[in-house]
């Protein structure tokens, strides 16, 4: 199976559990649950990047720095607020990085930004 058709038959599986717009599109529609399960799940990847190892790994290893829970953080969105948690480590030297600075991560023609204080903000800008 091509990626496109694995994509387009896991498109049609969530959107079969949709009645209406609403579902889809509405305040806790599925495109906001796709949005922030993307964002949680590019900084569980980009924490596992940094601290060197996966979640939840059974290893008899015990690294210095490790995993300590998760903070929640808004983004604003065109889609409205999205309450997304944010894993971090002991030493708290895990910086957000990638996910945060995509064009569109947050929907069409809004890019996340960021800011020092713990909260997302958007800048519209030009597609």
């Amino acid at each position: 199976m091509k990626k496109t058709d694995k994509s387009n038959a896991l498109l049609d599986e969530l959107l079969a559990d949709c009645a209406n717009p609403e579902e889809t599109l509405g305040k806790n529609g599925l495109l906001k649950q796709l949005i922030k399960g993307l964002i949680e799940r590019a900084l569980e990847g980009e924490l596992n990047g940094h601290l060197g190892y996966e979640a939840l790994d059974t290893s008899d290893k015990k690294p210095p720095n490790r995993r300590n829970g998760k903070s929640r953080k808004l983004l604003q969105t065109e889609h409205g607020t999205l309450d997304i948690e944010i894993p971090r480590d002991r030493d708290s030297s895990f910086e957000l990085s990638s996910i945060l600075a995509l064009p569109e991560v947050a929907g069409a023609g809004t890019k996340a930004v960021f800011c020092a204080k713990g909260v997302f903000h958007h800048t519209k800008h030009a597609i």
